[in-house]
């Protein structure tokens, strides 16, 4: 019997058993991210609202735009969301007529359509779309099978799954950043890196720290990619230094285009820099206890463990140097921030934990049918329990009043 009639008697998966795979995932994933869109807003309780207090940090200058470029001098968050949301609903809550010149504050009918307005975009473009960049990242560094255990590992951590909808910029940059090394990863199997590239990954790199600043340390992965580049012979040492500088001014120049302060309100843009600097690292101690506690509330020992073990199998399958730039860049931003470690800093480790974590359960399967039944049940366990979590998480909050707040933290005075 030849080999064609062989392969007759089996069944071929074919392209599109992966792709329906993966809408599913994605799927189950937004649905867990969109659970607390309304949670902490008037639509939800009319007289306990105002859920998170970074979010009116962005959401005013939202609801503002244009007028908050004039009007407000606050640069501790720099401003992609602030200009591009604000642009999107001055657009389309103009259109729909959503806005109104009310004073934009926590409870006031305008504000709360911008918050919500702001938390379906964050749902769908770092929700599913964060997870769709997942899935192209894991897939060129590994392959499909990976890519769709990767994506599914995204929505078994907690506290970004309740974070996702927030209005927040962690979960936006620490996808940003993914996107600067699925550049670099491209530029990494390359057989040529052109001086030109520079200025793309420049600019992913002005927008993720547009973001978020300490997305600046993506900097380290892309210098290690742009002098390790003349070592494998894809360019010579003067197109590496062209490429960094490329890069250098499109970063600089994408900054200046989305937090525009930084040029024309320098001064309020240094104040707000020092005052980040000097109330999150000089005047915090460093305690392992906190530490810990912080890293584990958003990488818990279930993804934590899997990601290491993935990122050190992964070494022996891939020839690139990648897997050290995301390690060497993701342990400096850990150690740069560790005086003041809180579980937000560790976002950006979320999507490189869930891309190594799903190689280790794609290993994991390959030991069939025991160690599929196994990865599998890992998986599915890890979305029940993050579904329960975050409605916990969210329902209690949202109970959480401002008396509750000022018992707990603030003594009693003279009066009581």
């Amino acid at each position: 019997m030849n080999s064609d009639s062989a392969m007759q008697g089996q069944k071929p998966d074919g392209p599109h058993r992966p792709l329906r795979t993966l809408a599913a995932i994605i799927l189950i994933g937004t649905l867990l991210r969109a659970i607390p869109i309304l949670w902490g807003t008037t639509y939800w309780n009319p007289v306990q609202y105002n859920f998170h207090p970074d979010e009116p940090k962005i959401v005013r200058q939202v609801d503002d735009f244009p007028k908050y470029l004039s009007d407000y001098h606050d640069f501790r968050y720099p401003h992609f969301l602030h200009m591009t949301y604000g642009m999107a609903w001055w657009a389309i809550g103009g259109a729909f007529d959503l806005r109104d010149d009310e004073v934009s504050m926590p409870g006031v009918p305008g504000y709360e359509r911008t918050l919500v307005f702001g938390r379906i975009l964050n749902t769908l473009i770092f929700g599913a779309g964060g997870m769709l960049l997942l899935w192209l990242f894991a897939k060129r560094m590994f392959d499909s099978r990976v890519a769709l255990f990767a994506v599914a590992a995204t929505s078994i951590q907690g506290w970004v799954v309740a974070s996702t909808p927030l209005v927040q910029t962690d979960v936006p940059a620490a996808f940003a950043l993914l996107a600067v090394f699925y550049v670099l990863l491209r530029l990494d199997r390359s057989p040529l890196v052109r001086t030109r590239q520079g200025w793309l990954v420049g600019i992913l790199m002005g927008v993720a720290i547009a973001m978020k600043y300490p997305a600046g340390i993506g900097w380290v992965g892309v210098a290690i990619t742009a002098l390790c580049a003349p070592l494998r012979k894809a360019c010579t040492w003067r197109q590496a230094l062209g490429f960094l500088t490329c890069a250098a001014l499109g970063c600089v120049i994408t900054f200046a285009v989305f937090v525009p302060g930084c040029i024309y309100d320098f001064e309020s843009f240094q104040l707000s820099l020092q005052w980040e600097f000097q109330s999150k690292m000089q005047q915090s101690r460093f305690r392992w206890a906190d530490f810990f506690d912080s890293l584990f509330i958003c990488l818990p020992l279930w993804i934590l463990i899997p990601a290491c073990a993935g990122w050190v199998l992964s070494l022996r399958k891939l020839r690139t140097v990648t897997p050290w730039s995301i390690a060497v860049c993701l342990v400096a931003s850990v150690l740069i921030s560790a005086k003041a470690f809180r579980p937000d800093y560790a976002v950006s480790l979320m999507p490189f934990a869930a891309v190594f974590s799903g190689y280790a359960l794609w290993r994991l399967a390959d030991w069939k049918p025991i160690g599929r039944a196994a990865a599998v049940s890992y998986l599915l366990a890890g979305h029940l329990f993050v579904g329960y979590v975050v409605y916990q998480r969210y329902a209690g909050e949202t109970r959480y009043t401002s008396e509750a707040w000022i018992q707990a933290h603030i003594e009693p005075g003279p009066l009581g």
